[in-house]
């Protein structure tokens, strides 16, 4: 677990204001990479990653997960933002399933699917917004194969060329 949120003279108790822990990939290379293993990141900020060469280096700007289908990527009150991939997942990529809770995904693109994320497995997401993503083809808010979905704010969410504004759900492939 990686636990962001300390406020100068605080750390025995995080803040909840992911503003306080920033990841800034500075628009030069993908903020994070995570292989193989369960991992959650809690009260941080993502944001100004890029992916844009080949193979799984176009997939996930702000955040590539390439674990298995045993392992959960969680992202807990985490803010998503100013990311870009050339392929799919503008903002977080993750092959296997993920927990969302409170978490934001604004301002994110995608060349292919899932301008804010795109998920491989099951997606539980529980609390948050989806604001301003684009997609080239499907997806602009988010692509997932599974949705568990509660309280979630979607606004000027735009795939392009293809389905679902807000989200795509492609049941399972």
């Amino acid at each position: 677990t990686i636990i962001g949120g300390f406020a100068d003279g605080a750390w025995a108790m995080p803040t909840v204001d992911p503003a306080l822990t920033v990841i800034d990939a500075q628009r030069a290379r993908r903020a994070i990479r995570i292989e193989s293993s369960s991992v959650a990141l809690v009260n941080l900020t993502i944001r100004n990653g890029r992916a844009g060469l080949l193979g799984n280096f176009l997939l996930g700007g702000g955040l590539l997960a390439e674990q298995n289908q045993q392992d959960t990527i969680i992202l807990d009150t985490v803010v998503v933002h100013d990311n870009s991939a050339g392929g799919s997942g503008g903002g977080v990529a993750i092959f296997g399933p993920a927990e969302f809770h409170d978490t934001q995904f604004l301002n994110n693109s995608a060349g292919e699917d899932g301008g804010g994320f795109w998920v491989g497995g099951e997606l539980q997401y529980q609390g948050g917004e989806i604001r301003d993503n684009i997609a080239e083809r499907n997806g602009g808010g988010g692509e997932m194969a599974i949705c568990n979905c509660a309280d979630l704010v979607f606004s000027t969410n735009v795939a392009r060329t293809g389905s679902g504004g807000a989200l795509y759900l492609r049941g399972g492939e």
